[in-house]
């Protein structure tokens, strides 16, 4: 699927159960390289082909550190950066506790996820608050000017028309403001460089 058409939850709950995959395959003696590659197809769909690519970069001779930085381009999530850096440290030198981490990166993440599907269903109710605003506030104006016409003959004047454009600024900022609230916001990704241009692997 198209990663970039997925929401931000979705694909940081595969990146923790893809590094939960990881630590279990090296807790029963496979090597780091291998259990990447072991996961190639049991991957969490969301991120099964950013994965397969990283498999064949790393298998074509990509250094490992360029591979996993392109992985955590594509994947775009600030839990694959931390997932990548973990596994670009291990593989390029004698890795510590490395199953533990991966599964302490994996806990992390989860809570992270849940944490934005709940900020996301509050950001859903601020966009359906301003739909109903907006809404409300055009029929309303409509009304009145196809049923009370000379209700609005004050606004005709030069004075009248720049009060109307005073309260149609208070209106499209606060609108601006509820806008703003609704989006979600995205804190700076720990490998933030771009992926270089490369076709998908089939």
């Amino acid at each position: 699927p198209d990663t970039g058409a997925l929401g931000e939850p979705d694909r940081i709950e595969a990146v923790s159960s893809w590094a939960e995959q990881l630590r279990d395959m090296i807790a029963g003696a496979s090597g780091l390289q291998h259990a990447v590659t072991a996961t190639a197809d049991i991957a969490p769909e969301p991120v099964r082909a950013e994965v397969r690519r990283l498999v064949e970069r790393l298998r074509t001779g990509t250094a490992p550190q360029e591979a996993l930085r392109r992985f955590a381009a594509e994947v775009d999530t600030g839990t694959a950066d931390l997932v990548a850096s973990a596994l670009a440290t291990a593989l390029s030198s004698a890795a510590g506790d490395l199953g533990g981490l991966l599964g302490r990166l994996a806990d992390a993440a989860r809570e992270r996820a849940v944490m934005m599907a709940r900020t996301s269903a509050s950001r859903a109710r601020v966009r359906s608050s301003v739909r109903i605003i907006v809404a409300t506030t055009v029929l309303l104006a409509a009304g009145m000017v196809l049923l009370n016409r000379p209700y609005l003959a004050p606004f005709d004047t030069a004075a009248g028309q720049l009060v109307l454009a005073a309260a149609g600024a208070v209106w499209g900022a606060g609108l601006f403001w509820l806008r703003r609230l609704s989006r979600p916001v995205r804190g700076p990704r720990l490998l933030a460089a771009p992926a270089a241009a490369e076709e998908a692997v089939q």
